[in-house]
C-alpha cells in the first residue's frame, strides 16, 4: 500500500508470497522493529489461504520517524519494507485576493515530498458563490512538496475561506 503512514493514521501493508500458500495455508506473522514509530495491527499476523499468495494488515503511525515492517513465514525468506511516519503538513496562504471575474493561483506545500503516484489535495471553498474552486483537485507530482491550484473571484465582493485536505 505505499511506505508512509500518517502518525494518527492507518495505511493496509499487502503481504505477498514468492508462491502460493500450500496445503492449510500460511500465517505470516507482522512485526515493526519499533512500534513507537509504526505500530501493527492486531493479532499481527495474516492469513494466507491455500493457493493464495497475497493478504493484508494494517499498521498505525506512532510518532515521526522510520522503521522496519516484517513478515515472517515458514518455508519463506523474510520479507521486509521501510516504512515511514509522519506528520504531514499542508501549507496555503493566510491570504489571497482574486479579483471579481479573474483568477488567481494558489501556491500549495506539503512537509514531505510527495510518494510514488503523487499526492492529490483537495481544495474547498467556505463560500463559492464569492470564491470558487477552479481545480478542486490538485495533484504534487512524486518527490516534489509543491503544485499550485486556482480560485476565480466570483463576487464583486466579500470573503472565503479555503480548505486543504489530502
Amino acid at each position: 500500500g505505499g511506505d508512509r503512514v500518517v502518525v494518527g493514521g492507518n495505511r493496509d501493508v499487502q503481504v505477498t508470497l514468492t508462491t502460493p500458500a500450500g496445503a492449510g495455508g500460511v500465517t505470516v506473522a507482522v512485526t515493526s522493529d519499533n512500534p513507537g514509530v509504526v505500530s501493527v495491527g492486531s493479532p499481527g499476523s495474516v492469513f494466507i489461504a491455500q493457493g493464495q499468495s497475497t493478504g493484508v494488515i494494517a499498521v498505525t503511525g506512532v510518532s515521526q520517524g522510520a522503521t522496519i515492517v516484517r513478515g515472517n513465514a515458514t518455508g519463506y525468506t523474510e520479507g521486509t519494507v521501510s516504512v515511514a511516519a509522519s506528520v504531514q503538513v499542508i501549507s496555503v496562504p493566510t491570504t489571497l485576493n482574486v479579483a471579481f471575474g479573474g483568477t488567481a493561483s494558489v501556491p500549495i506545500q506539503i512537509s514531505i515530498p510527495a510518494p510514488a503516484g503523487g499526492t492529490q489535495v483537495t481544495l474547498i471553498s467556505n463560500a463559492p458563490g464569492v470564491v470558487g474552486v477552479s481545480t478542486p483537485i490538485v495533484t504534487i507530482p512524486q518527490g516534489q512538496q509543491t503544485a499550485n491550484g486556482t480560485v476565480s473571484g466570483v463576487a464583486p465582493s466579500g470573503g472565503a475561506s479555503l480548505t486543504a485536505t489530502f
